[in-house]
């Protein structure tokens, strides 16, 4: 029906992918059940993490959801002896441990992007929810003028939830754009604005469908998980067919160590986010963007193609 391609033209194909979402989804719902039964820590954690184990298992163990298990049990595990929660310490052990198991994972599509993915939520999320801050500042309740004041907690809330969403999805996507260019060919330009618009109901999709599986003989539950996934196609489809939702790209394989070169020259000079910083960058990254549509798009060199149809 074309909607794996709609999903991956919009840059949501992580939505779709079994990965440390859905696992974790799966973890809190079977976690409460048990917590409201009234089990022990211990057993409840060895429940849940069979239960998800189980969950992976279903799902033909793909590796983004091997990795978020790995960190869910190394996280787990630390808990039960008094350790604090590091993600990037249960990426380091997932990685490791996986790459032991099967050398060959190190190679995989899933694995590579499931690690960049979360390795750049944790070391540059909190930057760039940084330099969001600096270019749009919260506003106080006083600036909130136009807001009832009953409402101006609300709103707060939702202006902190947009954007934590939209720094998760831009580090995540300067992460991996350069694997995902190098394998597919194209580079999805909405990408953070549908993380915006279609990410928050990935958690009440996932967890409405979850019910509707554990409550099959009500026939009214299904129906809602079917037609928030309808909302979510539609959507995803709208956001798809938006001019240059996507563009074509070639690029050779030693584009894939752009990310990594870049991270390590942000490492190094590390920067204040700065208005003035930032207004420099945004039309350094227009011109550019500018001169490669007029190239791609406008300058186009007269060619010939052949079909070798055989």
């Amino acid at each position: 029906q074309g909607t794996s391609d709609a999903f991956s033209a919009a840059g949501l194909s992580h939505l779709i992918a079994v990965s440390g979402a859905h696992l974790a989804i799966v973890f809190s719902l079977v976690d409460g059940l048990l917590l409201s039964l009234g089990v022990d820590r211990g057993p409840r954690n060895f429940l849940t993490l069979a239960l998800s184990a189980l969950f992976v298992l279903l799902c033909a163990c793909p590796a983004s959801a091997v990795r978020a298990w790995v960190m869910l049990a190394a996280g787990v595990a630390g808990r039960g002896v008094g350790r604090r929660g590091h993600a990037l310490s249960g990426l380091a052990v997932a990685g490791i441990l996986m790459c032991l198991a099967d050398p060959f994972c190190a190679s995989d599509l899933g694995f590579q992007l499931s690690m960049l993915s979360v390795a750049s939520l944790s070391l540059l999320c909190p930057y760039v929810r940084a330099m969001i801050e600096s270019v749009a500042p919260s506003r106080s309740y006083r600036e909130m003028r136009f807001v009832p004041r009953p409402l101006r907690p609300y709103v707060a809330r939702l202006g902190r939830n947009v954007r934590s969403s939209l720094a998760a999805s831009l580090a995540c996507q300067l992460a991996t754009w350069a694997i995902v260019a190098v394998t597919f060919g194209r580079v999805s330009l909405v990408g953070p604005l549908a993380s915006l618009v279609v990410g928050p109901l990935l958690s009440p999709l996932v967890l409405a469908a979850l019910v509707a599986c554990l409550a099959l003989p009500v026939p009214v539950v299904g129906g809602l998980a079917l037609g928030l996934a309808r909302l979510v196609v539609k959507l995803t489809h709208m956001l798809a067919n938006l001019p240059f939702s996507s563009i074509p790209i070639v690029a050779p394989a030693c584009t894939e160590l752009l990310p990594i070169i870049g991270g390590i020259v942000l490492l190094a000079f590390w920067p204040r986010p700065s208005r003035r910083m930032l207004r420099r960058a945004s039309l350094g990254t227009v011109i550019v963007a500018v001169a490669l549509f007029l190239r791609l798009y406008v300058l186009v060199p007269p060619s010939v193609t052949v079909l070798d149809v055989g």
